[in-house]
């Protein structure tokens, strides 16, 4: 998978992911733009194979956050 924007973040030794934290990022799932909405951000699970919100691998726990923006076609004069 390639990421088009990714910012990692060392944290410190024996940091340890807060109870809980899973079901707040679910709390504030991604959804599409609809209506007058120009953007939606949310969270959303970071491997296609699991919806799992934190995927942990080598030491490290992994969350994505999604951002949509809607795009409007350019309009001309004829």
């Amino acid at each position: 998978m390639w990421y088009k924007n990714a910012i990692i973040y060392l944290l410190p030794d024996g940091w340890q992911l807060e109870a809980g934290f899973a079901e707040k990022l679910e709390q504030a799932a991604f959804t599409h733009c609809f209506g007058f909405c120009w953007f939606s951000d949310g969270f959303a699970p970071p491997t296609p194979f699991s919806s799992d919100f934190v995927f942990t691998a080598q030491n490290s726990n992994r969350v994505c956050l999604k951002h949509e923006e809607k795009v409007l076609p350019n309009i001309r004069n004829a």
